[in-house]
């Protein structure tokens, strides 16, 4: 209790040093969204219009082997952590926006097509639009895993 009391007025004391971390952090992580959303999703678009070379940009590198090979070039500190965090971030985004444009129903692109549609306008008007409807669903996984987790948080104290 005396531990969690200390950490608690150490928090309060620096409390503008901490804000200012959280800031910088918010920061970084921000950075690295915009980057990693912006390479990613036009990779995505890409290997989804070249689908031979999907298998390998696919390819992921392990977190450690990533930090081994980016601290001698780039050091220790923000960029190491902003380069870290973008290449982690693109191939989430890759793989979503690869699957998402790969599996709309051709009866949706073939009548865009028969509309008159470029391949630029089905993009934009039909493949994408089509594809984001998938966020949806992810953030209705994303609700069902925190009230799942509530309920077992819920039942676990209850039970003991």
């Amino acid at each position: 209790m005396k531990l969690l009391q200390g950490i608690l007025g150490l928090y309060a004391q620096r409390a503008d040093w901490f804000a200012g971390l959280l800031l910088a952090h918010i920061g970084l992580a921000l950075t690295a969204i915009a980057m990693s959303g912006m390479i990613g999703l036009l990779t995505g678009i890409w290997i989804a219009e070249h689908p031979r070379i999907a298998p390998t940009v696919m390819y992921t590198i392990p977190a450690i082997s990533l930090l081994g090979i980016l601290i001698p070039f780039s050091g220790i500190g923000n960029k190491t952590a902003v380069i870290a965090l973008t290449v982690y971030g693109i191939m989430p985004m890759v793989h979503n926006t690869y699957v998402g444009l790969t599996t709309l129903d051709p009866d949706i692109l073939e009548a865009a097509r028969g509309m008159g549609s470029t391949g630029t306008q089905a993009l934009f008007r039909v493949k994408l639009p089509m594809a984001a409807g998938s966020i949806l669903i992810a953030l209705l996984a994303i609700v069902c895993d925190l009230a799942l987790g509530a309920l077992e948080r819920y039942f676990k104290k209850r039970g003991s």
